[in-house]
């Protein structure tokens, strides 16, 4: 399968599993706002040990599928795609008085679904990321 392909199947399959685990999405989004807050230093490492843990086990999966990617450029991706769930989840979830704000002016949307910005902004990075490897920018 085409490198293209391989992106748009894997964006698509990262940000529809995204969309189906709210609760994950929900706590990667107040992660360094509000759980990082007030820990000690102790838990604060172990913590963060355990997500870049997780986030070298996405970069496992990401370069199995695309092996265009090095182990270097598959981590950066990874952190990066963690990095656009938690900010792409916030705009999606906004407080009461921007849902009132954007109903009474739907101009005010920045976003499309969670799932949908979430693809598109992954095959961005996925892209990019094969693209400065292989020094292929425009």
């Amino acid at each position: 399968m085409p490198v293209g392909q391989r992106i748009d199947v894997v964006s698509e399959s990262l940000a529809n599993g995204f969309a189906a685990e709210p609760v994950l999405s929900d706590l990667l989004s107040v992660q360094a706002a509000i759980l990082e807050r007030n820990v000690s230093t102790q838990l604060a490492m172990r913590y963060r040990k355990g997500v870049l843990t997780s986030v070298s086990g996405l970069a496992s999966l990401l370069s199995s599928v695309l092996p265009e990617l090095d182990e270097g450029h598959s981590f950066d991706a990874a952190k990066t795609l963690i990095l656009l769930v938690r900010s792409i989840w916030t705009e999606s979830n906004p407080a009461d008085a921007m849902k009132a704000a954007i109903a009474q002016d739907p101009s005010l949307c920045m976003r499309n679904s969670f799932a949908v910005e979430l693809k598109n902004a992954f095959e961005v990075v996925l892209a990019g990321h094969i693209a400065l490897q292989h020094n292929t920018l425009p």
